[in-house]
């Protein structure tokens, strides 16, 4: 469908019918994007015949309602699907961080107890795969491990040049 306009007494009427799925006439975008000038006042969007429309369409509204924004004209929606003004809502809104809890500097004593406990930990986990590793080497060497010949051949083809 094609974007049907008209500036009449400083005001810009935006009249969207019909279907809008996939919409990319870049002519008519740019006409339409040229004639939001400084001397228009109001921009009012209806859409009371809007029947199908996609993200191409909102992309369109987005930057026709962001001109306005930058121009300081003010915008009358009129029978814009609740869809449709909640995305522009979202389109528009300003990015905005959540809070971060503020975080209480430790003292020195309760630093230094948190890299011990850290530290411990670690040395514990390494000490863990020691064991498991001289483990399994102890099992190798009584022959009561339990590898498959494929999945040996496949190890050793693993770690030859590729």
């Amino acid at each position: 469908m094609p974007l049907s306009y008209h500036i009449k007494k400083k005001t810009l009427s935006l009249s969207l019918s019909g279907d809008y799925i996939g919409y990319d006439n870049e002519i008519q975008k740019s006409e339409l994007l040229n004639t939001i000038t400084s001397h228009i006042s109001e921009i009012i969007i209806d859409a009371s015949d809007l029947k199908k429309w996609d993200s191409s369409f909102v992309v369109i509204l987005y930057k026709v309602i962001e001109l306005a924004k930058q121009k300081k004209i003010k915008i009358t929606y009129h029978h814009v699907p609740i869809e449709l003004k909640h995305l522009l809502g979202l389109a528009l809104t300003i990015d905005v961080k959540p809070t971060q809890k503020h975080k209480t500097p430790l003292s020195f004593l309760e630093t230094l107890g948190t890299w011990g406990i850290r530290i411990f930990q670690s040395i514990k986990k390494g000490f863990g795969f020691i064991g498991q590793t001289f483990n399994s080497v102890g099992r190798l060497i009584a022959g009561k491990a339990i590898m498959r010949k494929v999945d040996f051949l496949f190890a050793l083809q693993d770690c030859g040049w590729k």
